[in-house]
């Protein structure tokens, strides 16, 4: 299948003037601080009132300046934990881009739950020193390379370097400096991991017409521009790529957990076994039509939200960084194994079930979908 087409030009910096950001001048006793972003150590970067640049791609492929329009952030979606995502307002019409939008940032600035779960260091600026001081390292360079290369989302190489490299990766990691920029490197690739991933689930949506239908309609890809000068690199001929994200149908709404508790008016409580089944419905279709498995496929993934035109209380799905997808070699058993692996239809009304007995005495039956009654009988076994 054809990927979605990023371009080329939209990886080109802009003007250092840029809100929230400062200048950074190359010393020649540190060359690679030329590339070094000076950027706020909080959440302020993307705070309410700030306004952003964004980079498109080419509407052709003649074209060789990147289409760059001006979002403000009208709310965020807090606290950040796998990316800062939030609510920009956009006034572009030449674009047929006006109004409010969803801007999903992968910034490993931002991967606040990853750093927990793999013991990182909150982001600060004495870390990008060490990550942008050994990025070109051809070791770092290589581990890199290997990181993308990998399906999981979460493969760190840890156990196959310690294996192969034995005491040596005790000694290498005496350094600790060279230890903070591996771990930079490692959140590097899986941001990139989970934008390439959310990319790919709605360019097969697309296809399959399901965009804008089960889960919210696909806008753009966008790069937000890093933006830096130095008198050896100057601004115009330089290649260094900014921070990607994805611009999405905004959808005021609220997740299935918040089914009870949303602002009024908020759904009855006889529209909930259908709203639950819905969303159980589009994972399973997202799993089977998309060919993808999505092992964070959860309630708190979902937004519900009303129609005028149907009149109506729907549901859709949302965040797909952690979707993995079958691979072209792959066979039919071999490609139903992997995704008995991972529950996506339990995960969604099982959950839903226990969730609101607990709290609201009941309210939603789950009945499990003979796809997954299937999967239970060739690859699942009871406990």
């Amino acid at each position: 299948m054809t990927s979605i087409n990023l371009g080329s030009e939209i990886l080109s910096p802009t003007p250092n003037e840029a809100p929230g950001h400062k200048r950074v001048q190359r010393r020649a006793s540190a060359p690679e601080l030329a590339k070094l972003i000076t950027l706020p150590s909080s959440n302020d970067n993307y705070a309410v009132g700030n306004i952003i640049r964004l980079q498109l791609p080419h509407t052709s492929q003649d074209s060789k300046t990147p289409r760059v329009v001006q979002a403000e952030i009208v709310k965020v979606f807090s606290p950040f934990t796998m990316a800062p995502v939030m609510v920009v307002r956009i006034h572009k019409a030449t674009l047929d881009l006006e109004g409010d939008f969803v801007l999903k940032v992968y910034d490993r600035r931002y991967t606040n739950e990853a750093r927990e779960d793999y013991h990182f260091e909150e982001w600060s600026t004495e870390l990008d020193l060490h990550f942008e001081s050994r990025r070109w390292n051809k070791d770092v360079v290589k581990y890199f390379l290997k990181l993308m290369a990998h399906d999981s989302l979460f493969y760190d190489l840890q156990d196959e370097e310690e294996d192969e490299e034995g005491s040596e990766v005790e000694e290498d990691e005496e350094d600790e400096g060279e230890a903070k920029a591996y771990g930079e490197v490692f959140l590097h690739a899986f941001c990139l991991k989970m934008y390439r991933a959310e990319l790919e689930v709605y360019r097969r949506a697309r296809q399959h017409s399901l965009d804008g239908i089960d889960i919210p309609r696909f806008i753009s890809s966008v790069r937000i521009p890093y933006a830096y000068t130095s008198k050896h690199c100057p601004v115009s001929s330089s290649n260094i790529k900014g921070t990607p994200g994805i611009l999405l149908q905004y959808i005021p709404g609220f997740p299935l957990m918040d089914l009870y508790a949303s602002p009024s008016p908020r759904p009855s409580r006889s529209t909930w076994q259908p709203l639950i089944d819905s969303a159980v419905r589009i994972a399973n279709t997202l799993s089977q039509t998309l060919e993808t498995r999505n092992i964070d496929c959860n309630p708190r993934n979902t937004v519900v939200h009303w129609d005028p035109l149907a009149e109506k209380w729907e549901c859709k799905l949302i965040d797909f960084g952690h979707c993995q997808f079958r691979k072209e070699n792959m066979s039919e058993w071999e490609w139903r194994r992997f995704q008995s692996t991972v529950d996506e239809d339990a995960a969604m009304g099982r959950e839903m079930e226990i969730f609101l007995t607990e709290r609201k005495g009941g309210g939603y039956v789950y009945t499990r979908s003979q796809y997954q009654e299937e999967l239970d009988r060739d690859f699942r076994r009871d406990d």
